[in-house]
């Protein structure tokens, strides 16, 4: 009877365990539409990525230790900044979704190096998105930023960016005005928000 009932609890964490993994994965296919995920299907890269060798998921039967799951989504994200930098974009995004994968797989990676490789991840991710013109994608993923950092510029940036393409013109103003702000010094910042002010005006009044 003891061994039937350990066999059983066993059975009931793994179950838990799966339900996990399935969880964290489907969570970065959320608010995708069809279309969208056609879209998405046509630039995001098969799986294997050059000098990426980690299972797609992290082991969970035994499941893999906090700190080398935490080991494992710096040398992700290492990946994905090596693939950002070589203008792979799709091979990037690859590579910060897994290590976001690596992070959040129950328990999650918690602690100021947890949250500082999520930062990363997501605003870079935001980033390859903005280069590949997806921009609600970049929206999606600057917002995620915003909710761990809600002051961090270069995400108000790229939302705003993104607003813009989408002719979400009072959005934009107001996303990049935040971020002129906070780094008032920033000619990118001005720049975009002065174009985007430009295109509101013309949106309300036709000039």
């Amino acid at each position: 009877l003891f061994a039937v009932s350990v066999w059983l609890c066993v059975s009931i964490l793994a179950a838990c365990a799966r339900w996990r993994v399935k969880e964290v994965v489907e969570r970065t296919r959320e608010g995708t539409s069809h279309a969208d995920a056609s879209a998405e299907a046509a630039t995001e890269p098969p799986l294997a990525v050059e000098g990426d060798s980690l299972p797609f998921v992290p082991p969970i039967e035994p499941p893999m230790p906090i700190p080398e799951r935490g080991a494992a989504a710096e040398f992700l994200k290492g990946l994905g900044n090596t693939n950002f930098k070589a203008g792979n974009l799709a091979q990037g995004v690859a590579m910060y979704k897994k290590a976001m994968r690596y992070l959040d797989i129950h328990p999650p990676v918690q602690g100021d190096q947890g949250k500082a490789v999520r930062i990363a991840c997501l605003n870079n991710a935001a980033a390859c998105y903005l280069k590949l013109n997806r921009h609600k994608k970049v929206v999606q993923y600057a917002d995620q930023t915003l909710k761990l950092e809600p002051n961090n510029v270069k995400a108000l940036f790229r939302k705003g960016c993104a607003q813009r393409a989408l002719e979400q013109f009072e959005e934009a103003t107001a996303t990049l005005s935040r971020a002129a702000e906070l780094d008032p010094a920033d000619t990118n910042i001005k720049t975009e928000l002065a174009r985007t002010d430009k295109e509101l005006k013309k949106f309300r009044y036709g000039w």
